[in-house]
């Protein structure tokens, strides 16, 4: 009878083992988190096993758990970076609506900020996506900018000029 809990003990932990590796399969952070405290906890509630035999399970489950610990945190890291992106999606859409100058400085450390994040393993396609397409349109409303600055910088000796002449000619009262 001995030999018997003894062998049921070792399926039970071997069990757990095995949804443990399972585990580390998931790809929701909630889920991998309930699954394995619900095995952590099981694995704490069995009876030991003698030394030699409990040390290799336990050796088998350590290496598992921290798979699955990577995982999540894996999966918790990307969580994140998506939603980081999503809030630069809102921010750089937000600076598009505006219908004042765009703040070059601003919205060159947006895009910096999200170059990063459409690198990153695993983001979200969509919203890096939309992030590309609303970067494009901010580098073309900031090279728009850049050009009427320019082209009004290139008219103002003629502006100074008509000014100068209209005071020599009396044409303005005060200067």
């Amino acid at each position: 009878a001995a030999e018997e809990a003894r062998e049921q003990l070792r399926e039970d932990r071997r069990g757990l083992l095995e949804a443990l590796g399972t585990c580390a399969g998931l790809t929701e952070e909630a889920e991998i988190e309930a699954e394995s405290r619900r095995i952590s906890e099981g694995w704490e509630a069995l009876a030991r096993l003698p030394d030699r035999e409990q040390a290799a399970l336990d050796r088998s489950y350590s290496e598992l758990a921290a798979r699955v610990a990577e995982q999540r945190e894996d999966l918790s890291a990307r969580r994140r970076r998506n939603n980081r992106l999503r809030k630069l999606v809102a921010a750089a859409g937000k600076a598009l609506e505006q219908t004042k100058p765009l703040d070059k400085r601003r919205i060159r450390t947006l895009i910096d900020d999200a170059a990063s994040l459409l690198d990153a393993p695993r983001t979200d396609k969509e919203t890096a996506q939309q992030f590309s397409d609303l970067r494009d349109k901010l580098e073309t409303r900031l090279h728009r900018q850049r050009e009427h600055a320019e082209q009004r910088l290139a008219e103002l000796p003629d502006k100074l000029d008509e000014l100068a002449a209209a005071l020599e000619g009396g044409e303005l009262k005060h200067a």
